[in-house]
């Protein structure tokens, strides 16, 4: 508190109750942490609990009171403030509330006292007795929180120079991963083992389990036996470290020991059959609770794994899954956003490694994917969005009844709740239309979440001042939402504010008052125009959402305060005349925003210079994981198209190194920023590139970028041909060495490379070839585009540069998984041959909108990972063959498409509005077709074709058509599908305006249904 704020607290006798607050609601989360647990079987628990949240709440609400005359002392307010003037009155009634509140939570502790809820096990904490294991660990996907210390244990293991007590000049080094029981040490080094660097820089790897008090000669055994030797019985022990000795001589070999309980016996194996014998680089990696055995061992390095989360992480964990279930099955909210709500209720917090709070709620929330208690939903490919299984939400449900009230679809007005007076702390209403009277039960309302037009008004005689306590209020597609905010000043505590997609017109202007507000989502207002101006004042606001709104500016004094910002989505490039300064620009005022995790800027050709923009010092921003940048419109403010400033603007928005996501979107300049060719993005996984429209280049290393997840190409109009280059180093001959810059690229540099590359190019992969350059062999930097003729040409730099990034020898894009090329309307060619090694872990593409006659052989037979194929538009293509792996298959409006062939693994097809289709053959494993077509008048005839094992074919067609197909057996359309076990055709609802019309036909039971009534001239409809 401030000083003046002490003192009178001291005066009034109240330090001592705000003392003892805040550790009554530290104490009570961690009995809550017992109480959670068991009140999942036990109902008594579970009201008792009940009670003690109360407590937890009504402490944590006075607690606010008292941050907010903290938070008015710091902003400067003079003693004959109106806070000030009324501090004794406010000191006396906290001191009565806390008195009550003390006896309260003291009887109510008394009560617990039968239960018994000092310490709850983890089932991870029983030592059982395992039997000693030698084998391969099965990676595990969606590990959380452990990719920093993966890479950094990875780098250590594989390079020069770990040193410790007793290991210098050793050829065999310990590392030691310590850590209590259940926090993660197994699940790290089975990371570790299955990393690729791992697997790549040793000999030898294995893996051993250790039980508590196993002995040295099954300890023996086993090394002998993941040796892919045989102890044959032995059990003389210096026999058996003989053969060890012998096996791992001149090797370099990776042993991890799982489980070091004692090092007795474990240093034995590693001073006798080790040292002295295995190759100089072998490792030894443990894992143990103590770090005494890490002593013992002589370990070069001791990595202690931090806790997940803090010491009632348990009971918070149970929490924030529980707090899920408040989403309705049919509804989806992004993780981001599940995250901020839990932080907003004081579930997650800063923990003692200083992570941020959406850093260790992401990791909550991973750990909910990881022990599948949330699945990814397909539509958004997994990309941030998950819902809760549905018998998972079922009981998740049924364990919140008491303090939730969740109104979905179809169930009738909640008036009057049949609830405990103030036991409801969560509300959820998912309705198109309905008015909701919020009664005096709610008053205790922690969290309100509205989705649709749900009318939310006061009951009889009262206002929505009950809803004071709201720490959360998500309203999502509302055109009602003015309601809500004529009463948002009564929300004091509120944290959460999401008003996505609503009619909002305005926020208050007096926002600056709610001091508790840290995450704000505007996205999608379409009304909304401008930000009040005391937003400024918001100081604890980390997450600000304008994006899709009509807010084309910012307050121009002050914003740059809001230091604790950590998403900023939206933000406007605004250039204006300021008091401040003559040329403002409000890219300057992210320069303060250190914490910034994720930006996304809008309207970037209205900043005026490059020097303009290297104002927001981007590449400062450590904690920096997404961006996006984007223009809005291809001329600027003053009506005016200036391709080479937009160029500047791009190139000062530079990146930190440690990017994940990066999205360009709108950029009409003729080339990338230089920055994407030579900066190493060494941990870029997403890249999205949207609306390309003046560009003749796509950077050439991208294939080298080592963590590339997702790669999106969209709507880059003036590429015709992909050589190549955009998969590997160009190994086209060229000058002499002494030609090839050796220094690293500066900004110089980089622009002269640039420059020369634009003027003087190299055709990658075949083609005409130009004036090569000085730089054309080098792949560290480069870009690829068309040239004169639309090719996809090289734009390279340095030597240093090729070797930091990859070499010849590397595969191209390792680690990528989607692949979309999207509305690249004048690409003819994609080469690409069998023999050149790229996308060994691509699942899933989509390439639509273009002019393709094939698809390369190269993409059939190196993508061996491909599972989903989707092809559309795609005008020229006639035939689709050849992938080994591909299980499912969509083709769209291909109009030339003749034939789907030699697909072994395919399962399931799509085809829509390919007319001209008529081989399907070698397809063993389909099992399930759709036939999409209005137009088409006949089953094309390759349905004969189809393996009779086929089960399900389902045809959408138009209704005359349909009315051929119903006439049944013997007639000729009936005979290319009478082979296939189940056919459901049917008329699209659109084009049939009447009831849907069906034909549905087993052949097991030769039956078919239809509602289509025969005509006199037609035959009878076999079956029933």
């Amino acid at each position: 508190m401030g000083k003046f704020s002490i003192e009178a607290f001291m005066q009034l006798g109240v330090s001592d109750e705000i003392n003892w607050l805040k550790g009554t609601v530290s104490s009570i989360k961690k009995t809550l942490a017992d109480a959670d647990y068991s009140a999942l079987k036990d109902d008594t628990v579970r009201s008792w609990s009940r009670k003690l949240k109360d407590v937890m709440y009504e402490a944590a609400d006075i607690l606010d009171v008292c941050d907010e005359m903290e938070g008015e002392e710091h902003g400067g307010r003079s003693r004959n403030s109106p806070v000030a003037l009324c501090l004794p009155i406010q000191g006396h009634k906290i001191r009565r509330q806390v008195k009550a509140l003390r006896q309260k939570a003291d009887a109510i502790l008394e009560e617990g006292k039968i239960f018994d809820l000092t310490h709850v096990r983890s089932d991870e904490d029983h030592n059982v007795d395992a039997t000693t294991a030698c084998h391969v660990p099965i990676p595990r996907t969606n590990v959380v929180g452990r990719v920093q210390e993966t890479r950094m244990l990875v780098d250590k293991l594989t390079g020069k120079g770990i040193s410790g007590p007793g290991m210098t000049g050793q050829n065999v080094e310990v590392i030691a991963i310590v850590g209590m029981g259940g926090i993660g040490k197994t699940t790290l080094a089975r990371e570790i083992f299955t990393n690729d660097m791992i697997q790549g820089k040793f000999d030898k790897r294995l893996w051993i389990t250790i039980s508590k008090g196993n002995n040295s000669i099954s300890l023996l055994q086993q090394v002998i036996q993941g040796l892919g030797c045989e102890h044959e019985g032995i059990r003389d022990s210096a026999v058996l470290e003989h053969i060890i000795s012998s096996e791992v001589r001149r090797k370099k070999v990776f042993l991890v020991m799982d489980d070091v309980w004692e090092a007795r016996g474990v240093v034995d194996i590693f001073k006798k059959s080790f040292v002295g014998n295995a190759q100089a680089g072998s490792r030894i990696l443990i894992t143990t609770r103590s770090k005494q055995v890490a002593q013992e061992m002589q370990a070069a390095i001791v990595h202690e794994v931090s806790k997940l989360s803090s010491e009632d992480s348990r009971s918070l964990f149970l929490q924030c899954f529980l707090y899920h279930s408040l989403i309705p099955k049919d509804h989806v909210i992004s993780c981001d956003k599940v995250v901020h709500m839990w932080i907003a209720e004081g579930f997650v917090g800063a923990d003692a490694t200083s992570e941020l709070p959406e850093v260790l709620g992401m990791k909550y929330y991973k750990e909910l994917v990881a022990r599948h208690l949330l699945e990814p939903v397909d539509e958004y490919d997994g990309q941030g969005h998950y819902k809760m299984d549905n018998l998972v939400h079922t009981f998740a449900k049924n364990v919140v009844e008491s303090e939730s009230l969740v109104v979905e679809e179809g169930e009738e007005n909640p008036e009057p709740f049949d609830v405990e007076e103030g036991h409801i702390r969560r509300s959820w209403a998912a309705k198109e239309k309905i008015e909701w009277k919020a009664p005096k039960e709610l008053h205790s309302l922690r969290t309100l979440i509205i989705i649709g037009n749900v009318i939310v008004q006061a009951s009889t005689g009262r206002t929505l001042s009950s809803l004071s306590r709201l720490r959360t209020l998500h309203v999502n597609k509302n055109e009602h939402v003015h309601i809500l905010l004529d009463s948002l000043h009564h929300m004091k505590h509120l944290r959460y504010l999401d008003l996505s997609y609503t009619d909002a017109l305005a926020l208050p202007n007096d926002i600056g008052e709610m001091k508790f507000l840290q995450y704000i989502c505007l996205q999608g207002c379409k009304k909304l125009v401008k930000l009040p101006k005391s937003i400024v004042e918001l100081h604890k606001l980390r997450y600000l959402n304008i994006s899709e709104t009509k807010i084309k500016s910012i307050p121009e004094e002050g914003f740059g305060g809001l230091k604790n910002m950590v998403s900023l989505h939206g933000f406007p490039s605004q250039m204006m005349e300021s008091v401040i300064a003559k040329d403002w620009c409000s890219l300057g005022e992210l320069k303060y925003m250190s914490q910034l995790m994720h930006l996304a800027l809008e309207g970037l050709e209205n900043c005026a210079s490059g020097s303009m923009a290297s104002l927001a010092k981007i590449d400062d921003k450590k904690n920096l994981a997404s961006l996006r940048l984007s223009c809005t419109s291809r001329l600027s403010v003053n009506g005016e198209v200036d391709k080479e400033t937009v160029e500047e603007v791009f190139d000062q928005l530079c990146p930190p190194p440690k990017l994940q996501e990066l999205n360009i979107k709108g950029f009409f300049g003729a080339r990338l920023p230089r920055w994407l060719i030579f900066t190493n993005l060494a941990e870029l996984r997403v890249l999205k590139l949207d609306n390309l429209v003046c560009c003749n280049q796509l950077p050439s290393t991208l294939w080298q970028l080592p963590c590339l997840e997702y790669l999106y190409i969209k709507h880059t109009l003036n590429v015709k041909h992909i050589g190549h280059g955009f998969l590997l180093q160009s190994s086209i001959p060229g000058p002499r060495e002494t030609d090839v810059a050796a220094t690293t690229p500066t900004a110089a540099t980089s622009a002269t490379a640039a420059t020369a590359a634009t003027t003087t190019t190299t055709t990658i992969g075949g083609g005409s070839t130009h004036n090569r350059g000085p730089y054309h062999r080098l792949s560290g930097a480069g870009s690829v585009g068309s040239g004169e003729e639309g090719e996809i040409v090289a734009e390279s730099a340095t030597e240093d540069a090729a070797t930091t990034t990859g070499s010849s020898n590397a595969i191209g894009f390792p680690k990528l998984k989607k692949l979309v090329m999207y509305g690249m309307m004048k690409w003819k060619e994609w080469e690409w041959e069998d023999q050149v090694e790229a996308m060994p872990k691509l699942e899933n593409m989509h390439i639509s909108w273009c002019l393709l006659n094939q698809l390369p052989p190269g993409l059939a037979s190196q993508a061996r990972s491909l599972r989903i194929l989707v092809v559309d538009n795609v005008k020229n293509l006639i035939s689709i063959d050849g992938f080994c792996s591909v299980v499912q298959l969509h083709v769209s409006s291909n109009f030339k498409l003749e034939r789907i062939s030699d697909l072994p693994k395919m399962e399931s097809l799509t085809v829509s509005r390919c007319p001209k289709l008529n081989i399907l053959q070698r397809l063993p494993a389909l099992q399930s077709m759709e036939l999409n077509d209005q137009e088409m008048e006949r089953l094309p005839d390759c349905l004969r074709d189809l393996p009779a094992k086929l089960r399900h074919l389902r045809i959408t067609c138009n209704l005359d058509l349909l009315t051929l197909i119903s006439r049944g057996k013997g007639t000729p359309e009936w005979e290319k599908i009478k082979h296939i076990q189940q056919v459901n055709a049917c008329t699209d609802a659109e084009d049939d305006k009447t009831d849907k019309r069906f034909v549905f036909y087993k052949r097991d039971s030769d039956s078919t249904e239809t509602n289509i009534e025969p005509s006199p001239s037609t035959s009878q409809v076999g079956g029933n």
